[in-house]
């Protein structure tokens, strides 16, 4: 009776061995949505003049810009994540994705900010940040973008609202 027993546990510990480094890799989705009393063009112009600002107030810092390739580093209480974007995008719908890292556990990112108008002059931006981390699990890596994005929204609600 003590043969199967030891098997068992033999057995969970190799697959808690094999479920444990699996398991720290995480995905996160997260977005945010302003509306403002702005027309489509001006918001479009506006945030094409504003891109580097609008990075930055997600906590971001852009370390070097060569044409739209972005070298951009985020504190996380993971630790310090440096990699390259590379910016693109049409009026209205702007991308960045992932080219690679030079420090940190992110294997993949990207976001994306589209405008849409809506009636009477009005709009709205939505903002979708994705992640992928080597190292960290997906609950933390989007706990993580919410906060990113609700330090932009901060900055967006700001720049966006009519006094």
């Amino acid at each position: 009776m003590a043969i199967p027993v030891l098997r068992t546990l033999f057995l969970a510990l190799a697959i808690s061995a094999l479920l444990d480094s699996s398991c720290r890799a995480g995905y996160g989705r997260q977005s945010l949505i302003v509306e403002a009393d702005y027309d489509y063009a001006s918001v479009c112009r506006w945030i094409e003049r504003n891109v580097d600002a609008i990075q930055k107030s997600s906590g971001a810092k852009i370390l070097e810009t060569h044409a739209s390739v972005i070298t951009v580093q985020i504190e996380t209480k993971y630790g310090t994540q440096t990699f390259r974007i590379r910016r693109s995008g049409q009026r209205g719908d702007y991308r960045a994705s992932f080219l690679d890292r030079s420090s940190g556990t992110l294997t993949n990112y990207s976001y994306r900010i589209q405008v849409t108008s809506l009636e009477g002059r009005r709009l709205q931006v939505e903002i979708t940040m994705t992640a992928f981390s080597e190292d960290v699990n997906g609950v933390s890596v989007n706990i993580e973008l919410r906060k990113s994005l609700r330090m932009m929204r901060t900055f967006l609600e700001q720049s966006l609202t009519k006094e």
